[in-house]
């Protein structure tokens, strides 16, 4: 797109659409990855057991609980 739109004017319109441009892209990458990191969840049951517990993996295989000494 840039090809398209780029003048030799260095401070007319166009050069400064880019400027502001460049500016916010890490950000939105930033957002974008942080997205993809969250972990989504469906939440009409009601049931969110399995994000708040303090269970290991290990623990619930075997019936067991956590127990502090």
């Amino acid at each position: 797109v840039k090809h398209y739109f780029e003048y030799e004017e260095p401070n007319g319109t166009v050069h400064e659409i880019w400027r502001q441009v460049s500016s916010k892209l890490p950000l939105i990458k930033f957002m974008i990855n942080r997205d993809k990191r969250l972990v989504r969840s469906s939440l009409a049951d009601g049931d969110c057991s399995c994000l708040c517990s303090n269970h290991t993996v290990g623990s619930m295989a075997t019936g067991g609980s956590i127990s502090r000494n």
